[in-house]
């Protein structure tokens, strides 16, 4: 198995970012990311309003998208084909197969993915993790009813409970994810 995957979340840190550089990498898509990046094997969302604007963009993709059971949501799932993992949680890390954490955030979810595909090296790019009108990837910003604060308190509590040969690093310098270590995003 390849042991090493990226993650491409929406922040505005990627807006000079060249995505051939992914080429020749496992790569799961967050969200919109999927429709502006040219290389991915995954997409990995969980907002409702996501699949309910994009449904044929979602269709023509022809990719495997991920979410979290949800029974308010299993009609728009059925008809796009949405593969379902077992929701255990808000935070922490589950060591059992096909069960994940949310964290209310589908990059967070993206990297409960990873390491439920068995990923030991996870590389997250544009979790900048701070509200702005200017994500990369959405036209119209982010509405993020929670706030960013809970989603560096998710991170450290899944670093504590994660396997120890797990190595996770973050490409965004500015990212409010303050618990894993940072890396440029030139180093790719």
């Amino acid at each position: 198995m390849i042991e090493t995957i990226y993650i491409v979340c929406s922040g505005p840190s990627l807006k000079d970012f060249d995505f051939n550089k992914l080429k020749d990498k496992k790569v799961i898509a967050v969200n919109y990311s999927a429709f502006n990046i040219p290389y991915f094997d995954y997409v990995c969302a969980l907002d409702f309003d996501f699949y309910e604007d994009n449904k044929e963009q979602i269709k023509a993709l022809n990719k495997p998208f991920y979410a979290i059971e949800n029974y308010h949501y299993s009609d728009i799932y059925k008809e796009l084909n949405v593969n379902l993992l077992t929701h255990s949680g808000e935070k922490g890390y589950d060591d059992r197969k096909g069960f994940v954490k949310h964290g209310y955030n589908s990059g967070y979810f993206a990297v409960q993915f990873a390491l439920d595909l068995g990923y030991k090296e996870i590389h997250i790019l544009g979790m900048d993790a701070k509200y702005s009108n200017n994500q990369y990837f959405y036209k119209n910003g982010v509405d993020d009813n929670l706030g960013y604060n809970h989603l560096n308190d998710y991170m450290r509590a899944l670093k504590m409970q994660m396997p120890k040969d797990i190595k996770i690093y973050n490409y965004s310098l500015e990212s409010s994810v303050k618990c894993f270590p940072f890396k440029n995003l030139n180093s790719i």
